[in-house]
C-alpha cells in the first residue's frame, strides 16, 4: 500500500461519498455549533434578560445571532473543511486542492464579478418569482416569513452596517466557498467530472440555505459561482461574487428598506425586456471572461485539475 497516498485513496473511500459526508456532517455540527455560540454570546451579555422566552426575543438580538453564525462557520465551515481535506489531499497539496492560487488574470477576473454580480440579479429575480410558484407547505412558508421578517426589522433598525456587512458577506464568502467550491466541488469533480460537479455542487449549496422557497435563484447563484472558480482556477472570484452579492443586500436593505423590502421583494417580477437583457448581458460577459484566460493559463489549470 502507498502511504504516499491519501487516506481516502488508500482506503477505497469515493471522494464523492467523503463530500456528501461532510456536507450532512457540517451541517449538523454547524446547528450544534452555532446554538452553543449564541448561547456564550447571550449568556456574556448583561443587558439581555434571560428569559423562558428568549426564542420569541430573537428579533431583538439578531446583532448577536450574527456574531454566533460567524464565529460556526468559521469553526465548522471554514477550518472543518480545511482540515477535513487532509483525508483526500496532501498539506503540500492543500492550497492547490482548494484553488488558492493567483493567475495573472484572477484579479481582472475578479473585477470582472463584480460587474457580473449586478447584471444577473434580473435572473435571480425572476427564478425566485418561478420558485415562489411552486406549491409549498403553509406552515414552512409561515416559518420562513418570520425568518425573513426578523432580518428585514433589524436592517431597518438603527445597526452598524459595516459590523453586519463582516458577518452577512464576508465571513459566509469565505468560509461558505472553502467549503462548496473549495472541498465539495472538487470532490465532485473526481468522481462525476467538472459539468456534473458544478450542478450538484449548486444545487447542495442553495438547499443549504434552507430557504425552499429560494432554492432556484440560490442555486443557480451556486452553479455560477462554480463556474467562476473552474474557469479561473481559483477561489479568489468566487468569494468576491459571494461578497458583493451579500453586501450588496446588506447595504440596499440598511439604506433603501422601502425600495429592497416595499418595492423588490420576494413577489417582484421584473419586466421580461429587464430579465432578457439580463440574460443576454450575463452571456456575454461570461463568454468575455471566458476569453481573458490564455493558453499558458489553461495548462496551468488542466494540471491543477489533478490534485
Amino acid at each position: 500500500m502507498n502511504k504516499m497516498l491519501p487516506w481516502s485513496d488508500r482506503h477505497g473511500f469515493p471522494p464523492a461519498m467523503l463530500a456528501l459526508g461532510w456536507v450532512l456532517a457540517a451541517f449538523i455540527l454547524f446547528q450544534l455549533a452555532g446554538a452553543i455560540f449564541a448561547i456564550a454570546v447571550f449568556l456574556l451579555d448583561p443587558n439581555i434578560p434571560i428569559t423562558p422566552d428568549i426564542i420569541g426575543q430573537l428579533d431583538q438580538y439578531l446583532g448577536h445571532v450574527f456574531i454566533a453564525n460567524s464565529f460556526a462557520q468559521i469553526i465548522v465551515l471554514g477550518l472543518g473543511t480545511w482540515f477535513i481535506a487532509l483525508l483526500s489531499t496532501s498539506r503540500e497539496a492543500r492550497i492547490s486542492f482548494f484553488r488558492l492560487k493567483l493567475y495573472s488574470s484572477t484579479i481582472r477576473f475578479s473585477v470582472l464579478t463584480v460587474i457580473l454580480v449586478f447584471l444577473v440579479q434580473p435572473i435571480i429575480w425572476f427564478l425566485s418569482w418561478v420558485n415562489g410558484l411552486l406549491p409549498m407547505p403553509e406552515n414552512y412558508l409561515a416559518f420562513e416569513e418570520q425568518q425573513l421578517q426578523m432580518i428585514e426589522n433589524y436592517l431597518r433598525s438603527d445597526h452598524f452596517v459595516l459590523l453586519t456587512v463582516v458577518h452577512v458577506a464576508l465571513v459566509p464568502a469565505i468560509c461558505e466557498e472553502v467549503m462548496f467550491r473549495g472541498y465539495i466541488m472538487r470532490m465532485f469533480e473526481k468522481n462525476w467530472g467538472v459539468i456534473a460537479a458544478i450542478v450538484v455542487s449548486g444545487f447542495i449549496f442553495g438547499a443549504y440555505h434552507l430557504r425552499i422557497s429560494q432554492l432556484l435563484p440560490l442555486a443557480m447563484m451556486g452553479i455560477m459561482l462554480a463556474w467562476l472558480t473552474i474557469k479561473s482556477g481559483s477561489l479568489l472570484p468566487a468569494i468576491v461574487a459571494h461578497f458583493v452579492n451579500n453586501a450588496g443586500s446588506v447595504i440596499a436593505g440598511s439604506y433603501y428598506p422601502e425600495l429592497v423590502f416595499d418595492t423588490v421583494g420576494d413577489n417582484f417580477v421584473p419586466p421580461f425586456p429587464i430579465v432578457a437583457l439580463s440574460v443576454i448581458a450575463t452571456f456575454g460577459l461570461l463568454y468575455y471572461m471566458n476569453s481573458i484566460i490564455d493558453n499558458n493559463e489553461t495548462a496551468a489549470l488542466e494540471g491543477d485539475s489533478n490534485v
